[in-house]
């Protein structure tokens, strides 16, 4: 019952341990696609601008796109059930710091350009804000991967750990439970035999002294 118990919880252990690493690989993978995708969304933004600044507006694309733009960084920030992501902790906040003045100054060019004509020194300094803002959010989604690799490592050395004392646990569950219990069943079943064959001895003997009588 025992050894059929400890199976029971090491496959419990290592159920356990695939489940998360699933989770957070796919909770990774998603903070990853929409970090990617902001990345995406500002290049199109700025797009919108310049070709508003050619007589081709995209008003309603663009106002489309700075509301999911603004939401995502949001989401990426204090987590969002819309997105399936949760809300970052310090150190992921932290990374932050530095990409939010520059969104915040990409919205306000573009909120400029929206409502005045567009000159070339708007669409430089659009132009400026937005390199600043793929450089810094690539470093961010560059970041999130290392964490991720640095998770699924960790989960799989838990798993290795895992595997490895459920081998030392049904390994002495064996030598001090099964093969002694194992013993104990062969030693029983000869004192049955034993038992068996001195009740027929003297059976056997009794039948022989009624016969002589």
């Amino acid at each position: 019952m025992v050894f059929f118990l400890t199976i029971a919880i090491a496959v419990i252990v290592n159920i356990y341990f695939i489940s998360t690493s699933v989770e957070n690989n796919q909770h990774y993978g998603r903070i990853i696609n929409l970090s990617g995708r902001q990345r995406y969304l500002s290049q199109q933004n700025t797009s919108s601008v310049l070709l508003q600044s050619i007589g081709k507006p995209e008003s309603q694309k663009l106002n489309q796109n700075l509301i999911i733009w603004n939401d995502i960084h949001n989401a990426l920030q204090y987590g969002n059930p819309q997105y399936n992501i949760y809300k970052a902790d310090k150190q992921h906040k932290d990374r932050f710091k530095t990409i939010n003045p520059i969104q915040k100054h990409l919205l306000d060019i573009i909120s400029q350009a929206q409502k005045k004509s567009i000159d070339q020194k708007l669409l430089d300094e659009l132009l400026q804000y937005q390199h600043q803002y793929i450089v810094e959010m690539d470093k961010i989604v560059f970041s999130y991967q290392v964490d991720a690799e640095h998770a699924l490592s960790e989960i799989q050395q838990k798993q290795i750990w895992a595997a490895l004392f459920s081998g030392i646990l049904l390994i002495s569950e064996i030598i001090f439970l099964v093969i002694p219990f194992h013993k104990k069943l062969i030693t029983a079943y000869r004192d049955l035999k034993n038992n068996k064959h001195t009740i027929q001895t003297q059976s056997d003997e009794i039948r022989t002294q009624l016969d002589q009588l």
